[in-house]
Parts: C-alpha cells; sequence; structure tokens
C-alpha cells in the first residue's frame, strides 16, 4: 500500500509572482505608452535619425581620408612617371649619341684598314719595282 502524497506547490514562488504581476503590467504598459508617444512626438525617428547621422558621418570622414591618401598617392606616381620620362628621354639620346659614335668609330677603323693597305699596296710596289728595277732605288738585292 503506497500513499500518494498530493504534489506540493511552492507557495512561497506563486505568492511572489502574483505579488509581481501588477509590477509587470505595470511596467508593460509604461513601455507601451512611450513607445506610442515616441511614434506620435517622432522622437523615435529623431534617435534612430541622429544614430544613423553619426554613425554614417564616421564613415564618410573615414572615406575622406582614405581618397586624400590615394590623392597624394597617385600625384606622386605622376611625379615618378614624369621622372622617369625624363630619365628615358635622356637614355634616348645617349643611345642615339652611342650609336652615332659607334658609326663614326666604325668609320675610322675602316679607314685606318685601309690606310694600312695602302701603306702595305705602296710598300709592296716600292719593293716589286726595286727588285725588279734595281735602278729606280739604287738598290742591289742578291
Amino acid at each position: 500500500m503506497t500513499t500518494e502524497q498530493p504534489a506540493k506547490i511552492d507557495d512561497s514562488s506563486t505568492f511572489r509572482k502574483i505579488q509581481l504581476f501588477p509590477e509587470k503590467m505595470a511596467r508593460t504598459v509604461k513601455d507601451g505608452l512611450n513607445a506610442i508617444a515616441s511614434s506620435i512626438t517622432g522622437k523615435n525617428v529623431e534617435d534612430r535619425l541622429s544614430e544613423y547621422t553619426e554613425v554614417y558621418g564616421e564613415i564618410l570622414i573615414g572615406l575622406h581620408e582614405d581618397v586624400e591618401e590615394l590623392k597624394k598617392a597617385a600625384n606622386s606616381r605622376a611625379e615618378d612617371f614624369v621622372r622617369l620620362e625624363e630619365t628615358i628621354f635622356l637614355m634616348n639620346q645617349r643611345i642615339e649619341a652611342f650609336a652615332s659614335e659607334g658609326l663614326s668609330l666604325k668609320k675610322l677603323r675602316r679607314g685606318i684598314w685601309i690606310n694600312r693597305f695602302i701603306i702595305l699596296a705602296t710598300v709592296g710596289t716600292v719593293v716589286w719595282l726595286a727588285y725588279r728595277n734595281p735602278w729606280v732605288l739604287n738598290i742591289k738585292f742578291f
């Protein structure tokens, strides 16, 4: 035989809930009335607008600073580009001068080889003439 005991009701928690009910109800009504009043007066909209204005203002300031940094970098690159163009122009002038100097050197070398050939031909001719006709230079060979 088992005796069943009835479920014990926690009187203190139930009592506490009943005690807090009017307070919770008053808080809920108050929050509802504040929400209605805020929507009627525009206070809620004004608060949101202020929040968005502040947030997006900070974003725009950050973007402006980024754009200014990019402008400085672009100007710096443009100055570098101008300097590089000037350097390329000077290098092209040097290359052209070197090429024309190279052509002059080629002509000079060609002239030296022609002079050597003329000298050798002249010496050869003189030796040949002297050998064939010793009376030309009054030289006696063998």
